[in-house]
């Protein structure tokens, strides 16, 4: 029971993880601030049902002391006020963001294998993988592919994409139905 486990065999795990396409990754500015724009978006959305509650409580207690006009437009000062707090801030952040990071921040490397979707940066130690059974949808949009799970997504530039039909062809034999 004292003795040390032995280390997994690196071998077997790297045979099970073969690369079956990769893609590199350099993203503009205006991808850049794109993705964290709808990002922050999307955040705001799943937190609406939250602000809006206490926009109405707000609304409702401005209303009640000065009349139902001075409600509605609490309410809607401060749901517009949030909005732009939230998203519109984070637009401006990413400008300022992008011009000061490295390029090495600005690249990554997209791996596809049979267990999922590895993105790695270029700096040593920072990578994210998505295992297929937690991607609940791919998006071919006009100028990228989008992969969603439950609480992240990732947007590559289709001018990345030299293989676009074998992309396709790798997503929907993982896709979960």
């Amino acid at each position: 029971a004292d003795a040390p486990l032995a280390p997994p065999h690196e071998a077997a795990a790297q045979a099970e993880d073969t690369e079956l396409l990769a893609v590199d990754v350099e993203y503009t500015k205006e991808e850049f601030v794109r993705i964290v724009t709808d990002t922050a978006l999307r955040a705001f959305l799943k937190l609406l049902p939250v602000y809006s509650g206490m926009s109405l409580l707000a609304g409702l207690m401005f209303g009640l002391m000065n009349g139902p006009v001075i409600g509605i437009a609490s309410f809607l000062l401060l749901i517009g006020l949030l909005f732009a707090l939230n998203v519109l801030t984070a637009r401006a952040r990413a400008v300022r963001s992008y011009a000061l990071m490295p390029d090495s921040a600005k690249r990554v490397r997209v791996s596809f294998t049979d267990k999922g979707i590895t993105v790695k940066s270029e700096r040593p130690g920072e990578s994210v993988r998505f295992v297929w059974k937690a991607v609940e949808r791919a998006v071919e949009r006009q100028d990228s592919v989008e992969f969603y799970t439950a609480t992240s997504f990732l947007r590559i530039p289709k001018r990345c994409i030299p293989q676009m039909e074998e992309l396709r062809t790798l997503v929907d034999s993982h896709r979960r139905s």
